[in-house]
């Protein structure tokens, strides 16, 4: 298809060279009243008719060819998929189901769309019908053995030398060999090594801040998974023998943390280590309500909101519990952060507080001005309730932003044009904006 598509344009360049060549030797025009009409600029300059009408036709050829093209790599990708369904022991009957169901659920006009590049689905579902006693079913059998194939070459891969390699690459090859077969040797020494990096990096902080509770819960994730796959592996008493002595690490560090807490001087690091490694501890109110007090400080309302309830509900009789319930009583008829609010709206303990935050929510969902609470919300909470509002407004915001890159552009301005896109492709990567950022790109980078 790149073979014909750079065939179809050096022929329609060509094409429009030779007639702007005659033109420019007083090649004769069309009369002024044959102008052909374009509906955005009026009857064009008769001068350029020729040349106009020469690039459309060479348009037209190339996508009708090409169009053609792409229907029989359709139809031949049907086949190849009837075929590789027999060969892994599934009825190929199944392609001509799915087109009966696609034909009685998908619109059916062919002059537009989805139909002009690919063969009706009638068309596929006929062939595929006929096709469906080409091959024999064949009998199923276990992946195993292509799986420890497909690792092994990945391992192999991985070993090799190829210069200074690339970290990205090195973790998606890594991840790629536990997916592929997540048992044996290989696949048991990448996990130790995954642990150990993140053991060792915490264990290398100082004393009162390391998170044993994250590295904990890392151990203890990868415990279950190998317990799953491979119930009888001699990694699993390894990782026994390794969190029992994090524990220990964990529970010598309690009396040192909790002196550090009573003499009130101490990082905000500090309390979210100590959350984390004593989630059951009876100073769990008091440091959560220091915690969200310092996120406040720092205008990080959300992670704020999130500590206050875990003041709350850890101690609602407590004196730090009660003053974070009215702190966020006090917070919700203002908040503007959409994940805070769905935080509050979750709670059960205040029903009152549960119904101001829900029906803030819903005002706030579909008219918030700052691209990144949208982003947050999504993240926290992708199949929230508000999830449509928020991604309607979130592309909204979008395009607002898209318009600033273009009028930046238009003079000159490339820092801040920079700063919108960077807004879009982080904040909203999905929406109708970045589809355009990215269409654009490649299209400087195919003029490059």
């Amino acid at each position: 298809m790149q073979r014909r598509q750079t065939l179809m344009t050096v022929l329609g360049n060509l094409l429009v060279a030779g007639v702007a060549l005659g033109e420019s030797r007083g090649g004769s025009h069309l009369p002024s009243a044959q102008a052909p009409y374009d509906p955005r600029v009026g009857y064009a300059d008769p001068n350029g008719n020729l040349i106009q009408g020469a690039a459309a036709a060479s348009l037209v050829v190339s996508e009708l060819l090409l169009r053609s093209y792409s229907r029989d790599n359709e139809d031949e990708a049907d086949k190849e998929g009837q075929s590789l369904s027999s060969a892994a022991g599934y009825s190929p009957d199944g392609a001509r189901r799915l087109w009966d169901l696609m034909n009685s659920r998908a619109p059916q006009l062919k002059e537009y769309g989805y139909w002009q590049t690919h063969p009706f689905s009638d068309v596929r579902q006929r062939a595929a019908e006929a096709r469906k006693g080409t091959w024999t079913v064949q009998a199923r059998k276990s992946a195993d053995d292509y799986r420890k194939r497909t690792q092994a070459a990945l391992v192999a891969y991985m070993r090799q030398t190829h210069g200074k390699p690339d970290p990205a690459v090195t973790d998606f090859v890594k991840q790629a060999v536990l997916s592929s077969w997540p048992q044996g040797k290989e696949s048991d020494a990448l996990r130790l090594e995954k642990l150990h990096k993140r053991r060792d990096d915490e264990l290398a902080r100082p004393v009162l801040s390391r998170d044993y509770g994250a590295v904990l819960k890392m151990y203890r994730k990868e415990l279950a998974e190998v317990k799953t796959v491979e119930p009888k592996s001699d990694l699993i008493s390894a990782l026994d023998g390794e969190i029992s002595d994090l524990e220990a690490k964990r529970k010598d560090l309690y009396p040192r943390a909790v002196k550090i807490l009573d003499g009130g001087v101490y990082e905000t690091s500090f309390l979210e280590s100590f959350l984390s490694n004593f989630p059951e501890a009876t100073q769990v109110p008091g440091v959560a309500l220091a915690l969200g007090d310092a996120y406040a400080r720092l205008g990080n309302r959300t992670e704020a909101v999130t500590q206050y309830l875990k003041a709350w509900q850890s101690g609602p009789q407590s004196a730090e519990g009660k003053r974070a319930a009215a702190g966020l009583r006090i917070l919700a008829p203002n908040l503007q952060e959409l994940a805070a609010l769905q935080q509050m709206a979750e709670q059960t303990q205040d029903p009152e507080l549960k119904h101001l935050a829900d029906e803030r929510l819903s005002t706030i969902a579909r008219s918030y001005d700052d691209i990144k609470n949208g982003a947050e919300y999504l993240r926290r909470y992708p199949e929230g309730p508000y999830v449509v509002p928020v991604i309607e407004r979130l592309n909204v915001l979008a395009d607002n932003l898209y318009g600033e890159v273009v009028l930046y552009r238009s003079v000159g301005d490339t820092i801040k044009a920079m700063e919108r896109i960077n807004k879009i492709l982080t904040d909203a990567p999905l929406s109708p904006a970045a589809a355009k950022l990215r269409d654009q790109a490649v299209l400087e980078a195919k003029a490059g």
